[in-house]
């Protein structure tokens, strides 16, 4: 007999070697009801389960001719939709990256919402570089691992009688659960429910029995300190075995090895900063043999930063413009168009090489909607700060406030102040854009006298400066 893929595949996979004969489950009727009854097992169940998970693994991490092998490959799942990412080549630069199969349109495989997964795909480079930093630093430094694992593992009194409770009500809802069953069972003797409810609700029971027995184990080692102390105990003895492995050189199958017992999972999650797309890390480390049942968990966040990133310190104008423009998901164009200006000067002010000139404040206020403009804490530079919100030159602002222009620059530097003779004038160096008073009045172009905005027409702009709204 020649022994194909297929009948072999077929032999691994059949539950009556393990002791449960199923009835009816290749039926082509959709409500037909499968009955498991119990037979000889030829194999111990135990056995029979690994070599399912090895079957995952390997459908994971089959190669293919054409397939070139990924570090994370079968590790990363995505945090929106759920499903898996996988490794592609490119030529955008890098060598591969990581994307979610959500986003595979031409496959229509999608997410539970059945539309395209919005998800970042990863640079796969930078991807792997820092789970294999944080692989590499465990191994060679383990003593601060341990530390943070011990700290993790130590239970105060407070979360001790949290866990105990939390222990006492899965045991209350385990107790729960057969009567449940019961009454699902008497609905069906009495014809309330069709066999595919029936069906739908035992396999639902069997789940949340399986979660709660999980969730019972989990507390009963969290609160057991033996258990605590065998886990720190075995990540030890796996970290001082693994590291033997780092002295001579490190080739490509090895390091995925490492990564296979030491990644428990990754989930990318992609988040918005100042309307900027990031993708966000939550990588869980795991300290134990893949088949010890309870190992200890070390979870590590790491962000990576996309290329267009938005200034966390707003020091300038132009860090202003950027952070806005991004926030309102804005082409450098668009800005142009709106302050009435050219791209190229939007660039240079976005990357600090030039700063605006004072004829563009007055359009960047209303594009930002505040003054970007830092607080003034002298008189001459408040004057100067009323002069650029209004967008004039020192000619211009002389003559709107009545004034010759030599002595309006001598007020600017900081040499001369206006006299008593000048009240009327005096109100300009509050600056109308940092604060009003009621009743003010300055000499407009006409040479009559204009009201300066009212208080309560003042919005706080994020630096703490008001400007009318």
């Amino acid at each position: 007999a020649i022994w194909r893929p297929g009948h072999v595949r077929n032999l691994l996979v059949n539950a009556t070697y393990k002791g449960e004969h199923h009835y009816g489950k290749r039926s082509a009727s959709r409500n037909r009801k499968v009955i498991v009854r119990p037979v000889p097992a030829i194999v111990p169940a135990e056995l029979w389960e690994r070599a399912q998970a090895t079957l995952r693994k390997n459908r994971l991490m089959v190669r293919r001719p054409d397939h070139v092998p990924y570090l994370l490959q079968g590790k990363i799942r995505c945090g929106i939709c759920g499903l898996a990412y996988v490794g592609t080549r490119t030529r955008a630069g890098f060598s591969h990256i990581y994307k979610c199969v959500g986003r595979q349109q031409y496959r229509a495989i999608h997410g539970p919402d059945g539309k395209r997964c919005p998800s970042r795909a990863l640079n796969g480079t930078a991807v792997d570089g820092i789970v294999w930093a944080d692989v590499e630093q465990f191994l060679r430094d383990p003593g601060e691992v341990l530390a943070k694992l011990r700290a993790r593992l130590s239970i105060g009194d407070d979360d001790r009688q949290r866990q105990e409770k939390h222990l006492a009500g899965l045991r209350a809802r385990l107790e729960d659960a057969e009567p449940q069953r019961e009454r699902v069972l008497a609905l069906y003797r009495r014809g309330r429910i069709d066999d595919a409810t029936l069906d739908q609700q035992l396999d639902q029971m069997d789940q949340e029995k399986a979660t709660l027995v999980s969730g019972i184990r989990t507390c009963m080692s969290e609160l057991s300190a033996t258990d605590r102390a065998q886990q720190l105990q075995t990540a030890e003895e796996l970290l001082s075995t693994l590291r033997k492995r780092l002295d001579g050189p490190i080739p490509p199958d090895l390091k995925r090895r490492i990564v296979e017992v030491l990644v428990a999972g990754v989930v990318a999650n992609t988040v918005e900063k100042h309307g900027v797309r990031e993708s966000e890390l939550a990588v869980r480390y795991r300290f134990a043999a893949p088949t010890e049942p309870l190992p200890a968990v070390l979870p590590q966040v790491h962000l990576l930063a996309a290329r267009c990133k938005a200034p966390e310190v707003l020091a300038t104008v132009g860090d202003h413009i950027r952070r806005r423009r991004l926030e309102r998901h804005l082409l450098q164009k668009d800005v142009a168009r709106a302050i009435g200006v050219t791209v190229p000067t939007v660039t240079n002010w976005e990357k600090n090489h030039t700063q605006p000139e004072f004829r563009h404040l007055p359009a960047i206020v209303q594009f930002l909607g505040y003054d970007p403009t830092p607080q003034a804490d002298t008189p001459a530079k408040q004057l100067v700060q009323a002069r650029a919100a209004l967008g004039l030159n020192q000619k211009e602002y002389a003559e709107h406030i009545g004034v010759p222009w030599w002595k309006l620059a001598m007020w600017e530097q900081g040499e001369q102040m206006p006299g008593p003779e000048l009240i009327p004038i005096r109100p300009i160096f509050r600056h109308p854009k940092i604060t009003a008073i009621d009743g003010m009045h300055t000499k407009s172009d006409s040479g009559t006298l204009g009201h300066l905005p009212a208080r309560n027409n003042l919005s706080r702009s994020p630096v703490g400066r008001v400007c009318p709204t």
